[in-house]
């Protein structure tokens, strides 16, 4: 309003947008790892219509012959994938809250939301799992099954950034998600 050329301080204030998101990385690899730690790898056990509506509500999960047996069943995952999709969401949340107050487009929004998840993805998440797979107690199988499921889950991720954010993905900048390549 006053003539002031602002322009220094919104660069400023982009720069810390990506320490924190370089933060925020930190914090998630710690969340991962005791995630990954905390779990049997064993698939989800479930004896209840309410338990199976639970998990299925935590993560994009359907399976009409899996829907059809009878209790108890069990998922084809084991917990650490309904886990870890609900805090990849987490994250996508605390990378909007920031940008909430920086004035930016919403394809510039989405262009940082959808970046900062990819590097959730292909490096944090990522290094997280290649530890697992290193331990030699945990089969290499229930972690190929858990990160099919993950990958398959993606889509759903691409679609709650579009939800949030209110871009749609025809749109000529839009990133597209590179989780399905990580966990192949």
């Amino acid at each position: 309003v006053y003539g002031f050329p602002v322009n220094q301080l919104f660069d400023m204030l982009l720069e810390i947008r990506d320490q924190y998101s370089e933060t925020l990385l930190k914090k998630w690899a710690g969340v991962f790892r005791n995630i990954l730690d905390s779990d049997n790898y064993s698939p989800i056990p479930v004896t209840s219509e309410e338990t199976y509506k639970k998990v299925v509500g935590q993560f994009p999960f359907q399976d009409t012959e899996l829907e059809k047996h009878p209790f108890p069943k069990k998922f084809p995952f084991s917990e650490f994938v309904p886990k870890v999709y609900n805090q990849i969401k987490e994250f996508i949340y605390a990378c909007l809250k920031f940008s909430e107050d920086l004035h930016l487009s919403s394809t510039e929004v989405d262009d940082m939301i959808r970046k900062s998840t990819n590097l959730l993805l292909t490096r944090t998440l990522s290094n997280s799992l290649q530890n697992v797979i290193k331990r030699k107690n945990i089969g290499l199988t229930e972690i190929i099954i858990n990160t099919t499921h993950l990958e398959k889950s993606c889509k759903y991720l691409e679609e709650f950034i579009t939800n949030i954010t209110n871009v749609l993905p025809e749109t000529v900048h839009t990133t597209k998600l590179y989780g399905t390549t990580t966990f192949k």
